[in-house]
């Protein structure tokens, strides 16, 4: 299973051909921690054999280790490989691995372990037309050309076999000539053919398929490989069940049938190679309900894995099911309609894990934790205070996000109540419900038909439903499907040959390939489609390339144009040129795709990455000029006032999200010293900022009602006491609940807090001259057909004490006081017949003209 436990004790085999272990160590460390140097301890019939324990891994997903030789002097002296991960381990915290000198993989099976232990040629890949990489796992004397050149034969067994002359096979990592060479720079008299098979050999040695790794991103694999259909995966009628696959690399290819989802054996059917990288299988008959892998024999072994495009999944997504889908609707599917959103700077979203909403027990939800109890209606606490979808839905908000519902690892889906917690972020499969949130997990089907309740239910009550989706990366890139049936592609390498980590999780996914970019097209729409999906968030959006989220929003465009796509704009450190990022300094290239706005995060209440530090609301008012980015819709809006957003829409102000710690804790962390009514005037000050700021508003998930996660700042995996919403706490805090619920209101009702474009709110919006510590504007309304509108003035005051402002001259009538940073609500709290006007210490204040 994946690594769930602290503490990780792990058994480390390892064998050399030369038998020489003197000096040879294991350097290991919790990922994204310090290292520790462990010492072989015992030798068996494999080699020799290492006992330690790994510590700290409570934020660590897998064990990282390098194999290395320490000599006097010098503890580097050589290193096998490089970085690997363990990446697995059994219920009780145990992972036994074995390791073979000169090979990469990490074995999990001994007895595979031991048939490996043989000199062959570990991978041969082919980097052009007439070249391929060979890697050996025995050192070879390399002095002599010609016989280098000798040593190594080519067939091509899609000629029966021909042989394919050698024109120069050289050393290629500059050995001493005691140890010999493992790695071997091949040259072929005449080119190859990317759609031929090849086995280079080496007499009396193993030998090895060549694969395309190496060409993946040629012209003449892209032209080739390709495939632009619509049918991949599995579909099925009353006569007839369909199969496609892309897996060009694949030399065979054999769909398995399961009858249950535990079934050990299955029955093969046979996969045609189609077009462009395809394979393709047509059964006669209905197969609905049965299951299904694909098995396809790469560069010589043959890996099992379930389809990348599988609608459905058996508990735990050990194996794809096979469903009519037209199965899976709930009543009234048919006629469900998205709420209406004129325009995405009219969205307020909300931000919510499913489990967490119900799970407290005065939620009054029967399905604790699943998509049919955030479904019920009418639930309660014991005091009669809404909860759950009536309690979202009363507060005004237009969009709930649900933090990730597509299939994840890391939650045993077999255990009800589930044993363990996690947010999502590590997908197994992109096109599947998430399991655990299912009433019956066993049951494929019951996933599908709950969650479309759920959006059904959410489009009753006028909400519309976003998804956060996780394309960026994938659990384990070797253990995932996509590792499996196409080795190499779907992710990004370091020149080196390392795994790109620019997700901190251990791959990057390959966006800018033209068969992943499909994969998230795909998905999207599917989402989009089969589940009425109203919004994407995109998880460590820059990751991806920018062609790629231009093609999410052009393909979602044709279902419908108001769908939201957003995402993290974060510049991260993955293998893609910054040019081709789909981060915020591409944003002018992305129209209509939203990007997080961490400027006026960060200026509100200081660096999520710095504790103590602050910001304007909890420092006395300090960088007015980052939240002022934020009141502007983080347009470029003259002089010091600039953002990454060509429009408004482009922009999502927020305060705090689910990642890092809650603003509470936040404002607890750094200002430790204030009391929690100060702490409270802080909070709903930075809250009322976001919602009174051009873009779109984003709240996360209690946020209302000062949410606390006890200072953890990344509880991804932490307990439901700590995650979960604590009802208790929003009927305690109620007053700010209505005074949020009051900011909306207002939002929603005057359209000059929700200006369209960039040219309206640099026309009509305006600073004013306000002391220092403070911040005053005024928005001059419009209406959609153009005509004024009733003009909204707003101050914030991030003081401890109470601001004298100045309001502009009103020319008809007079100011009116919409909120006083404690009541807000559409029907005026007072008039004010002066223009000079008190603001409260930490307080936002709104009028309307």
């Amino acid at each position: 299973m994946f690594i769930q436990a602290e503490q990780v004790h792990v058994t480390l085999h390892y064998y050399r051909f030369d038998g020489n272990y003197d000096g040879w160590n294991i350097w290991a460390w919790p990922y994204g921690r310090e290292g520790a140097e462990h010492r072989f301890s015992e030798s068996g019939e494999f080699g020799i054999t290492a006992s330690f324990t790994v510590d700290s891994m409570e934020h660590s997903p897998k064990i990282g280790f390098i194999i290395r030789k320490s000599v006097r002097g010098n503890e580097w002296d050589q290193r096998e490989i490089g970085d690997r991960y363990i990446e697995w381990a059994d219920a009780d915290g145990s992972s036994e691995v074995w390791i073979i000198q000169g090979d990469a993989r990490v074995y999990e099976d001994e007895r595979m372990a031991h048939s490996r232990k043989t000199a062959r040629i570990v991978s041969a890949v082919m980097t052009d037309e007439n070249t391929i990489e060979a890697a050996l796992n025995v050192p070879c004397a390399a002095s002599d050309p010609d016989k280098v050149r000798g040593m190594f034969s080519l067939t091509d067994i899609t000629e029966d076999g021909r042989k394919v002359n050698i024109e120069e096979a050289v050393a290629a990592d500059q050995p001493e000539t005691s140890v010999g060479a493992r790695m071997f720079h091949i040259r072929t008299e005449h080119p190859m053919d990317v759609s031929h098979e090849y086995i280079l050999h080496i007499a009396g040695w193993e030998p090895s398929p060549v694969t395309l790794t190496g060409m993946f991103d040629s012209p003449q694999f892209v032209q080739a490989y390709t495939y632009e259909g619509d049918d991949l995966g599995a579909s099925c009628s009353p006569t007839l069940t369909s199969f496609r696959l892309w897996a060009p690399t694949a030399t065979e290819a054999v769909v398995m049938l399961y009858d249950s989802w535990d079934a050990a054996e299955g029955r093969g059917i046979p996969m045609g190679r189609a077009e462009h990288g395809t394979w393709k299988a047509d059964v006669g008959q209905n197969l609905h309900g049965q299951f299904y892998t694909y098995l396809v024999r790469v560069a010589g072994e043959w890996n099992e894995a379930t389809d990348p495009y599988a609608n459905a999944l058996s508990v735990n997504g050990l194996k794809g099911a096979i469903l009519d889908m037209t199965e899976t609707n709930p009543p009234g599917w048919e006629s469900d309609t998205r709420p209406p959103l004129p325009h995405p700077v009219d969205s307020v979203i909300y931000e919510l894990h499913v489990r967490d909403a119900t799970v407290h027990p005065l939620s009054g939800v029967r399905a604790k934790g699943k998509y049919a109890g955030l479904a019920e209606r009418e639930t309660r606490t014991p005091n009669g205070e809404p909860t759950s979808l009536d309690y979202i839905a009363g507060l005004g908000v237009t969009h709930v996000q649900l933090l990730p519902v597509a299939d994840f690892v890391s939650v045993d889906e077999t255990a009800d109540p589930p044993r363990s917690y996690n947010w999502g972020y590590d997908p197994g499969h992109y096109n599947a419900p998430e399991g655990s949130y299912a009433c019956d997990a066993y049951d494929p089907a019951a996933r599908i038909r709950e969650l479309k309740s759920l959006v059904q239910a959410m489009h009753a009550k006028g909400l519309r439903v976003v998804m956060d989706v996780v394309y960026n990366h994938m659990f384990s890139a070797d253990r995932s499907n996509l590792g499996a049936l196409v080795p190499g592609y779907y992710f990004r390498y370091l020149p080196d040959g390392r795994p790109s980590d620019g997700t901190g999780v251990g791959n990057d996914t390959a966006s800018e390939r033209p068969m992943m970019r499909k994969l998230i097209v795909d998905s999207v729409v599917r989402w989009a489609r089969q589940y009425h999906i109203d919004g994407f968030r995109f998880d460590l959006m820059g990751i991806h390339d920018v062609e790629t989220m231009n093609a999410v929003r052009a393909s979602l465009d044709r279902v419908d144009p108001s769908i939201l796509v957003y995402g993290e704009g974060w510049s991260l450190p993955t293998a893609l040129d910054e040019n081709e990022k789909a981060s915020q300094r591409n944003a002018h290239r992305m129209p209509q795709i939203g990007q997080f706005h961490d400027k006026l995060r960060d200026g509100l209440k200081g660096s999520v990455f710095r504790a103590r530090e602050r910001g304007f609301v909890n420092g006395g008012g300090i960088r007015a000029e980052d939240v002022k980015s934020g009141i502007a819709g983080g347009i470029r809006y003259g002089g010091a006032i600039a953002g990454f957003a060509s429009e408004p829409e482009q922009t999502v102000n927020f305060a705090e999200v689910h990642d890092n710690h809650t603003l509470w804790d936040k404002l607890l962390l750094s200002n430790p010293d204030d009391s929690e009514q100060i702490r409270m005037r802080m909070h709903r000050l930075a809250t009322a900022i976001v919602l009174t700021s051009q873009g779109i508003p984003f709240l996360h998930a209690g946020q209302e009602f000062f949410r606390t996660k006890g200072g953890e700042h990344n509880s991804y995996r932490s307990p439901d006491d700590m995650n979960r919403l604590d009802w208790e706490r929003m009927e305690a805090h109620k007053d700010t609940v209505e005074y949020v619920k009051g900011l909306i209101a207002i939002r929603k009702t005057f359209p000059a807090l929700r200006m369209r474009t960039a040219e309206q709110i640099r026309r009509r919006l305006r600073f004013h001259d306000s002391s220092k510590g403070t911040i005053l504007y005024t928005l001059k309304g419009q209406d959609d057909d153009g005509t004024d509108a009733q003009t909204v003035a707003v101050a914030h005051n991030g003081n401890r004490s109470p601001a004298d402002i100045v309001l502009p001259e009103a020319v008809h009538g007079r100011w009116k006081l919409l909120c006083d940073g404690v009541r807000a609500g559409i029907v005026p709290l007072a008039e004010c017949p002066e223009r000079k006007f008190t603001v409260p210490a930490l307080a936002t204040c709104v009028w309307l003209l």
